[in-house]
């Protein structure tokens, strides 16, 4: 599959809604049209009907309304030769042959079959059949066990067969060969002919795997032939018109046909019945054909638009628009495997390049979980398509759609065993799924028809398993999910939300939590009674739309606390033993807090909101227990813009230490522990987790300085006090809750301020010369010179100190077993070749009086050696 652009993470790169509308216009990159107006192929009343690649010479051969063939270089598309057939009739179809190259069949009742000599293009007249019964119209080659065969079908439907024997590619025929007369070239004979269709034939397709043929006509009827019995297997009859083209794609084993619809049907091939439609196209289709190896299709219209859809999905991913300013002249399209290009033939021929994109994006996402007992990750679109991804390589393993009979997806769970997975949608169905298979499980009913399910959860509690839901009806629905029942009535309704429920979250044993719009946190017991509601703070006044509680996390290690999201930006700690605030966070987050994560062992927090920022947090000095100690002022650890676009999932995989994020516009993004990308899921290349070397980037990009440093087991080691925030009193607090603070530490209190102060001052002394430096650096001119569309960016990039290319200065490269002396010679050559002439001489002074020493120094002037070229020197 064609992938997306990957954009550099800085403030002005296009946002992740903007990535994917440019991509989808254009996958391929064209090269620079070929016109050719003095030749007759370029002129626009020449159009080009068919396209065919000749491997053994590299070159493309076209043929023209206008009965010319054109050979074109496979690698550039210079025109080589131009041939005309015969008197110039229009040549409706080739085909390539097993030793002959190439067979041209013309409107005018006439067959050339050209030879072209090993290693060049003489492309001799092997014979010419003429005066043919009716016109031939389409044409395919085939072997069989015993002999090829060529086989066309004409003007009335009717298909021809030769067969050729051991006798065939003599020498060059010295007359005219007619089948009228009966008369045929040596070792070439006819079979009786064949009545298919009741009007012309306009495609042949042969499987190999099955020795049947597929022919459509314009009768719009699709043909399985058995072709060693001569019985026709099976007629298709969905179209109401005429069939233009087919295609069969051997890997998911359908058939694809094109005619005067503006769709294209996907047929299966054992009951003759249609399996979907491709809708998109608003002109007649005329030509279509399978990619298999990136599982695509490529279609063509009568209004020159080329479209590329997604065999899985059923989407168009693509659109190719003719660029000219007459009507629409696209006859043709071939896609060359081997080099992995796209033509088209029209007035003129063009070539697209498959671009090695990389990254792969999808549609909408509603959700996305992590199963760690398969260690996959399971994303749900929007559209009803489920995607399964190994979190080890990035590898799609599994997909299947219409998960709610084209209902739209809205929340995902996995059950305590995690291995079936709970799918809720928009009309209120919700069903239990084997996402290995596709396979539906169970169904829980009685939420209520047109109420959008915004939140589901499995449970067990006391060896009983349990299936909870919330939405826009209000209520908190629970079912029991015992073995074998394919379909559970629901069991409680309960009620506590006066507006829509968002989120819920379980607190083993027996406890669950639910939020919703009206700002209202309220823990459940399991038989349905409110345990308690938890409200914000009084002071919070308000609009309702930053009232709406985003997530909700249970933190068991830290007390039996909750975290609640809040779009206003904060985020609350509540302790469920008492329903007492304990502790209050604010995120700063662009747009409002969004899904927020934490790891088993409760020391971090993560937060998202919906710019694509991830913020995390230090949880290790929190005293949620002790009501006569200030809880810990929680320190940022460090901050990343992981997408530019809301976040709407966030998962930490506590076994490997890495971050799972997923944006709102199809991107989902593996992180490890400090905030280096590994990748995206569907990009072109695998990586490995184990092995840094396979990652996207190695460093991660932070937007302030972070408050970490990373052991070499790559786990978090955090700093003890923020260096980041100025205030005296925020540093104070933290001080007195991780260090114990009691009244014999007054007297160190001057010291520590003492040294707060110094850091202040050198931190401003620090920032003055960071202006004065980007000051210099970026110099934007006068404001009327000043073009904001390259300094805005430039000023962004400076300001986040993204990483810069070190050049490695230029050494001779010199071969293993050299004497000391001789590497020392290499590094003065080296260190001439970048100093200044006064620098070398000081350079070889240096250099000779100390050879006696083991290691002499560098001299000042000398480029620095980047470790690894060092390496190859001592």
């Amino acid at each position: 599959m064609y992938g997306r652009c990957d954009y550099e993470d800085s403030e002005s790169a296009p946002s992740d809604e903007e990535e994917r509308t440019a991509d989808d216009e254009l996958w391929f990159n064209p090269e620079p049209v070929k016109k050719e107006y003095n030749d007759k192929i370029g002129l626009p009343r020449n159009i080009i009907e068919k396209i065919m690649l000749l491997g053994s010479l590299n070159v493309y051969v076209s043929s023209s309304q206008e009965g010319m063939l054109k050979i074109w270089s496979a690698d550039n598309l210079k025109p080589l030769r131009t041939i005309t057939n015969g008197s110039g009739a229009w040549i409706t179809d080739m085909v390539v042959m097993a030793q002959q190259p190439m067979a041209v069949f013309a409107l005018d009742r006439r067959r050339v079959l050209f030879r072209s000599a090993e290693g060049r293009m003489s492309f001799d007249c092997l014979g010419r059949i003429t005066a043919l019964e009716n016109a031939p119209m389409c044409a395919t080659w085939l072997r069989v066990a015993e002999n090829d065969k060529l086989l066309f079908g004409d003007e009335l439907g009717i298909l021809h067969t030769y067969t050729f024997n051991d006798e065939w590619g003599g020498e060059r025929p010295r007359e005219v060969f007619g089948v009228s007369d009966k008369k045929l070239p040596p070792g070439m004979s006819e079979n009786t002919p064949w009545m298919l269709h009741n009007d012309w034939m306009t495609s042949i397709k042969y499987l190999s795997h099955s020795n049947s043929l597929i022919t459509t006509g314009m009768d719009s009827q699709l043909l399985m032939l058995d072709f060693e019995k001569r019985q026709i297997k099976w007629s298709g009859n969905e179209h109401a018109n005429g069939i233009y083209a087919c295609d069969y794609c051997r890997s998911y084993n359908f058939i694809v046909t094109c005619g005067l619809e503006r769709y294209i049907n996907i047929w299966n091939p054992f009951t003759a019945k249609t399996m979907g439609y491709l809708h998109g196209h608003e002109a007649s289709v005329m030509d279509v054909q399978v990619n298999e190896i990136d599982n695509q299709i490529v279609s063509m219209s009568t209004d020159s638009q080329i479209k590329v859809w997604d065999m899985r999905s059923s989407r168009c991913l693509e659109t190719i628009i003719e660029n000219t300013q007459r009507e629409p002249t696209r006859a043709t399209i071939y896609y060359d495997s081997q080099k992995e290009v796209l033509l088209a033939g029209g007035d003129m021929l063009e070539m697209w390049h498959k671009r090695r994109a990389r990254e792969a994006r999808t549609a909408e996402i509603a959700a996305m979980i992590y199963n760690p007992l398969f260690r996959q990750v399971v994303v749900g679109e929007v559209d009803s398509l489920v995607m399964v991804w190994d979190l080890d390589t990035g590898e799609d393993i599994f997909t299947f759609s219409d998960t709610h009979r084209k209902s739209k997806i809205t929340c995902m769970a996995f059950d305590h065993s995690l291995r079936r997975l709970l799918i809720g949608a928009q009309d209120g169905s919700l069903r239990f799924w084997n996402f290995n298979n596709g396979q539906v499980l169970k169904e829980f009913v009685g939420f209520g028809q047109g109420a959008e399910i915004t939140c589901c959860l499995c449970m067990n509690v006391s060896r009983l398993n349990y299936v909870a839901a919330g939405g826009w009806n209000k209520k908190v629905c629970l079912w029991s999910d015992t073995v074998w029942v394919a379909t559970e009535n629901i069991e409680k309704n309960m009620r506590g939300h006066v507006d829509d429920v968002t989120c819920v979250c379980f607190c083993a044993p027996s406890t669950f939590v639910t939020g919703g719009c009206d700002s209202k946190v309220i823990v459940w017991k399991m038989d349905g009674v409110i345990m308690r509601i938890l409200k914000p703070s009084d002071h919070e006044q308000t609009e309702h739309d930053y009232k709406v509680i985003r997530g909700i996390i249970f933190l068991k290690d830290l007390v039996r606390t909750i975290v609640v999201s809040v779009a206003d930006g904060w985020l609350r700690f509540w302790r469920l033993q008492d329903g007492e605030l304990v502790h209050e966070l604010f995120a700063d987050n662009n747009g409002g807090t969004g899904p927020i994560a934490a790891d088993l062992k409760c020391t971090m927090l993560f937060s998202a909101d919906a710019k694509g920022y991830v913020k995390v947090w230090d949880l290790t000095h929190c005293h949620f227990a002790r009501k006569d100690i200030e809880p810990t002022k929680t320190p940022l650890l460090f901050d990343f813009r992981a997408h530019h676009e809301p976040i709407v999932s966030l998962c930490f995989v506590d076994n490997d230490n890495l971050i799972l994020t997923c944006s709102k516009y199809g991107t989902v993004r593996l992180w490890n522990s400090v905030g280096a990308r590994i990748g995206q899921f569907g990009q072109h290349s695998l990586w490995n987790v184990k092995f840094p070397t396979t990652w996207k980037t190695r460093e991660p990009s932070y937007l302030i300085q972070p408050l970490i440093r990373q052991d070499p087991d790559g786990v978090f080691s955090t700093a003890r006090t923020p260096v980041r925030t100025t205030n005296r009193e925020f540093r104070l607090s933290i001080t007195k809750a991780t260090s114990s603070y009691t009244e014999e530490d007054e007297t160190s209190e001057s010291r520590d301020e003492a040294e707060i102060l110094s850091k202040v001052q050198e931190e401003e002394k620090l920032k003055r010369l960071y202006e004065a430096k980007k000051k210099a650096v970026l110099d934007p001119g006068p404001p009327h010179l000043r073009l904001e569309s390259w300094y805005t960016p430039l000023l962004n990039a400076y300001e986040r100190q993204l990483a810069i290319k070190k050049l490695s200065p230029l050494l001779p490269l010199l071969p293993e077993g050299l004497s000391e002396i001789a590497k020392e010679k290499a590094h003065i050559v080296a260190a001439e070749r970048s100093a200044s002439p006064l620098s070398v001489t000081s350079t070889r002074s240096k250099k000779k009086k100390g050879r006696s020493t083991p290691a002499a120094p560098h001299s000042k002037h000398e480029l620095p050696i980047d470790p690894d070229q060092r390496s190859l020197f001592q």
